[in-house]
């Protein structure tokens, strides 16, 4: 029978896990990470995922209160102001944000219940919180832009600039149709704008040597105490060496191609969030002044991998990083990406469910996999990053 893997997770458990967005959390985190590698263990089996054994998660560095991105949807009805989780449930403590997040969340409920904040509280979507170490960011998702918010907006910077000293930066980010979508790659294109109303332009992560920066709205692991490590193990898999051509796709900021830039002859990176685009292509003129690097903004579809991308260069190894979102490849990608016969492929999974999907697409193509390594990046919940190395057939004949 096949499992998915939140059913490993229950079975393993001897108990249904709890209806929650963080449904381990009360565990003891040894004991959830033995649960974790059971269950990855039964789910592999169970999908016939047998011709490689999985090794153990890599452990969280920080398996509670790590979160660096959190999400709030406002609520404000006859001049009450709440702040409700994504299931509409009233917001309360979590294992897994900083305690920061909860305390500017209380500011914002406290500030926004007084009459002078309620031509806000009316038009706010969401809040969004950044960061999860003494500096954090927060963003206003608003329906408008108009006189009336925005000086409500400025006197609540005054108060944030007052009360909470570890929020360094504060936005309002422009979204007319009261989306879901914020901070997703497929939020509408057209009627987006975003207003600094203190603190940097852009946040920034460290990875070991480097720095990489990127605006409020682009996408980041919510788990940045780990990304070093994300970016490590990438690297340790994937060995680049120093003639190879790197393909970096859905490659957000530029995370995984720059942390290997250094490695290789060449990095060309595509996503299709325009301002993650550009944050690449800026860290890489800063960075690596003299590197042949290029990112490109488009969706990731077949029609793109065969009109866009560079001809393949037989004369250099080629290798390629795929981070996609939960769900997956789009159909078709896979092939395209076998055609061009790459020496090794790195396949990232968030969505554990899909790894049997795209491992039996991989090999359809021509591709074995040869590793299998889960990482830990969300702590507390039912999930698993997945690293899949592939590498072609030894009959490979396509």
């Amino acid at each position: 029978m096949q499992l998915s893997f939140t059913d490993a997770l229950s079975v393993c458990a001897g108990a249904d896990l709890p209806k929650n967005a963080e449904p381990l959390a009360g565990m003891d985190y040894a004991e959830e990470l033995d649960l974790k590698r059971r269950a990855f263990e039964m789910f592999c089996r169970s999908n016939m995922l047998k011709e490689v054994k999985p090794a153990s998660p890599v452990p969280a560095v920080q398996p509670r209160k790590y979160r660096a991105n959190s999400k709030r949807k406002a609520e404000f009805n006859r001049g009450k102001f709440r702040l409700l989780n994504m299931d509409s449930s009233l917001a309360g403590t979590s294992a897994l944000e900083p305690d920061s997040h909860k305390g500017l969340y209380d500011l914002i409920t406290k500030t926004f219940a007084g009459k002078p904040y309620h031509v806000l509280a009316g038009h706010v979507n969401f809040c969004i919180v950044r960061g999860a170490g003494a500096y954090q960011a927060l963003v206003l998702n608003v329906d408008r832009f108009d006189g009336k918010v925005i000086h409500a907006a400025k006197n609540f910077a005054n108060v944030l600039k007052k009360e909470s000293p570890s929020t360094g930066a504060f936005f309002l980010y422009l979204d007319e149709t009261d989306s879901k979508y914020y901070l997703e790659s497929k939020r509408p294109e057209g009627r987006m704008g975003i207003k600094k109303m203190f603190g940097p332009e852009n946040l920034s992560v460290k990875l070991d040597n480097l720095k990489l920066m990127y605006p409020p709205i682009v996408f980041s692991q919510v788990n940045e105490a780990m990304l070093p490590m994300f970016a490590r193990i990438a690297r340790e898999m994937l060995k680049p060496g120093k003639d190879d051509v790197l393909l970096d796709l859905y490659c957000g900021y530029g995370l995984l191609g720059l942390s290997m830039a250094d490695a290789v002859k060449s990095v060309i990176g595509v996503e299709i969030d325009g301002p993650a685009v550009k944050a690449a292509s800026a860290n890489a003129s800063f960075l690596f002044k003299q590197k042949n690097m290029r990112f490109v903004k488009g969706e990731i579809s077949p029609a793109l991998l065969r009109n866009k991308l560079p001809a393949r260069d037989f004369d250099r190894n080629e290798l390629i990083v795929l981070d996609p979102p939960r769900m997956g490849t789009a159909g078709g990608v896979v092939r395209e990406l076998a055609k061009r016969a790459p020496e090794r492929v790195l396949h990232i999974v968030c969505g554990t469910d899909e790894i049997p999907r795209e491992v039996a697409e991989w090999k359809k193509h021509g591709y074995q996999l040869k590793q299998i390594r889960p990482v830990d990046m969300f702590p507390g919940t039912a999930g698993l990053e997945t690293f899949l190395l592939f590498e072609p057939k030894q009959d490979n004949n396509i």
